[in-house]
């Protein structure tokens, strides 16, 4: 089902889970919709700007971080352009769900939090300074701000 799921959300913008459950169905996929959002959840899609998008499609909105700020002992703030931390989030949750069964850096990420312009990342203990140096290389227009 996943292959079926990555195959319609690269061809086609889905806004409704509705939408991409009938989309399956003409594939020969029939899935209960509980089903279908645990499996979105596994596979590290998000709803972005109203469109559901797989975790390496969500890559681009690490553009939009311009400030990455340490507060230790285990958080990181990312500061983005106005509108967009939800979408910042949304990619850092996507890549911790498909990165925990894989043991990389993003799994070391615990949880996101968004406001409007500002991300805080929560990271598990010991493993800031892994996730800050991945993120500084993933976020390529960022600054980094130790406090």
């Amino acid at each position: 089902m996943q292959r079926y799921i990555a195959k319609i959300l690269s061809r086609e913008a889905i806004m409704q889970q509705q939408v991409l459950l009938e989309r399956l169905q003409q594939e020969g996929v029939c899935v209960a919709q509980a089903t279908l959002s645990r499996c979105l959840r596994r596979m590290g899609v998000a709803k972005i700007g109203g469109v559901y998008r797989l975790a390496q499609q969500q890559q681009g909105e690490l553009e939009a971080v311009l400030r990455i700020q340490q507060v230790p002992p285990n958080l990181l703030v990312l500061h983005t352009l106005p509108g967009h931390a939800s979408s910042v989030a949304a990619c850092l949750d996507g890549c911790r769900q498909t990165a925990v069964s894989q043991n990389v850096v993003f799994g070391h990420i615990a949880a996101t939090l968004a406001g409007d312009d500002t991300v805080l990342v929560v990271v598990k203990p010991q493993q800031l300074l892994h996730v800050q140096q991945l993120l500084v290389q993933l976020c390529s227009r960022a600054t980094f701000i130790a406090e």
